[in-house]
């Protein structure tokens, strides 16, 4: 998954969801249809959280 697809869609989430990882790769994960283990990876390989 393309960093370019998902940082758009990252900043689009709440300001409270942003803040929580979890809370956001769960958001994410429902959005691209993947799950949130999967996508808690893919955020921090692509260096959007830590």
């Amino acid at each position: 998954m393309l960093a370019d697809l998902v940082r758009p869609e990252l900043q689009r989430l709440p300001g409270v969801v942003r803040q929580d990882p979890d809370r956001g790769a769960a958001a994410l994960a429902a959005l691209f249809e993947v799950s949130d283990a999967a996508m808690g990876v893919r955020l921090i390989n692509l260096g959007l959280v830590s």
